[in-house]
């Protein structure tokens, strides 16, 4: 058993849309989805008070290591910035 983690700068919203549109998951708990091999959490990060508030998701990819690198490698193939 594997867990892999990215902080992401996504707002939590855009990362359920493509977990649930893109990759057709259902939500087995609030923030946990199922998927082949591999459970993906999303905890969102508390931010201290700060002037500028940029959303933050801890998404943790945990279960079979094969399973877990492929989704973590198309979660972030999907949001994929070159920023600017």
């Amino acid at each position: 058993m594997t867990t892999l983690q990215i902080n992401s700068g996504m707002a939590r919203q855009r990362i359920v849309a493509y977990l649930e549109e893109e990759l057709q998951l259902s939500a087995v708990q609030e923030g946990v989805y199922a998927a082949q091999g591999c459970t993906i959490i999303l905890d969102p990060l508390i931010q201290p008070d700060a002037a500028l508030k940029i959303p933050r998701t801890l998404v943790s990819f945990t279960g079979e290591a094969e399973a877990c690198r492929q989704y973590q490698q198309q979660f972030r193939l999907h949001f994929l910035s070159a920023g600017g």
